[in-house]
């Protein structure tokens, strides 16, 4: 696994001092900066994991910054630092996008304990992004190999069809390839982020089928 990166921005140098040096020695690959501008700069140049960010600063506050971070990059993981904590703010900077918040004085082991989540989150989502590309590879229609004229049409309908939004019923003889043929057009279509979900239907009670399938 590639190093974690985390950048520490906080106008207070001492805070600075603190938080990478004990953070240098877990083998994170650190970065420090003393404003909200400064760290907007580190975001746009390279790739950073976690951003540790105070919550007051002079001109940007930790808060405005979270925001134009989740514009520029969603998939790092901010966690705001204060002095001045109250629920309001935990509850106001959680749901606009902060993966945590902490108060000052920072308790290390609690710091240790919430970046090994963030790092295991960052583990998962890698692997749910890796697995996903591999599925869209493997239900590509390149992938499908096809010896017949009928089949190229199937094919070719099923392309067109993807980005649709209408229902599609998928006829065929047993071990023909529907299921197949279904999610190629799952993996290719705007639903492709969603799970797949196959049903045999012939196990479904008869009085229940509706229900089950078409409940909203």
């Amino acid at each position: 696994m590639n190093t974690i990166s985390i950048l520490i921005v906080d106008d207070e140098q001492s805070q600075r001092i603190i938080l990478s040096g004990y953070l240098r020695k877990k083998k994170y690959s650190i970065f420090e900066a003393a404003s909200a501008d400064a760290a907007l700069k580190y975001i746009k140049d390279r790739s950073i994991d976690i951003v540790l960010t105070d919550f007051k600063m002079p001109g940007k506050s930790g808060y405005e910054l979270l925001k134009e971070i989740r514009a520029l990059s969603p998939e790092t993981s901010i966690v705001l630092i204060t002095a001045f904590g109250t629920i309001e703010d935990a509850v106001k900077v959680m749901r606009d996008g902060a993966y945590d918040y902490l108060t000052k004085p920072i308790d290390l082991e609690e710091l240790d304990l919430l970046i090994n989540r963030i790092v295991e989150r960052h583990r998962l989502l890698s692997e749910n992004r890796v697995l996903k590309e591999q599925l869209t590879e493997r239900f590509s229609f390149s992938a499908i190999i096809s010896q017949s004229p009928e089949m190229e049409r199937v094919l070719n309908t099923t392309g067109r069809v993807a980005n649709s939004k209408a229902s599609i019923l998928i006829r065929g003889e047993s071990g023909t390839g529907k299921e197949l043929i279904a999610k190629a057009i799952h993996y290719n279509s705007p639903r492709k982020e969603k799970p797949f979900i196959a049903v045999n239907c012939a196990a479904l009670n008869e009085n229940l089928f509706e229900s089950e399938l078409f409940r909203s």
